[in-house]
């Protein structure tokens, strides 16, 4: 009989198996589509700065998530805003080994604006509730 995910003893120091399984399935769909080459035209209509700032506030926010219940609340946001930055500009670095892909820095400026933004809001968010 297969033990439930809850039962297998992990220690992750506070921090949720399932909230770190989300994270990390997140981290490869952005590694992914950062990769992958995409067709012209393929976000939609939706600029490409709006697509990267969206992503990584997203990521921004799923790490937040992740780190608030074993982290004081302002170094969970900075903690999360941090690592979605560093994640999105490593993914910008992984660019200049695939051939049909570009490192653009306004890429890393819009993934950083987007984590940011999210940072702020949260902060706020968890300011006003106290």
């Amino acid at each position: 009989m297969c033990p439930r995910l809850a039962d297998v003893p992990i220690s992750l120091n506070g921090m949720s198996p399932i909230r770190l399984l989300i994270n990390i399935l997140y981290a490869i769909f952005l590694i992914a589509g950062g990769l992958v080459t995409l067709p012209v035209g393929s976000g939609g209509g939706v600029p490409d700065v709006v697509l990267h700032g969206s992503a990584h506030g997203l990521q921004a926010a799923l790490l937040y998530w992740l780190f608030a219940p074993t982290m004081r609340p302002r170094g969970a946001v900075v903690a999360a805003v941090c690592c979605a930055t560093l994640f999105g500009a490593m993914v910008e670095f992984l660019q200049l080994f695939q051939p049909m892909r570009e490192v653009e820095l306004k890429d890393v400026f819009a993934n950083t604006a987007g984590a940011c933004v999210v940072g702020m809001v949260i902060d706020l968010a968890r300011r006003s509730r106290s």
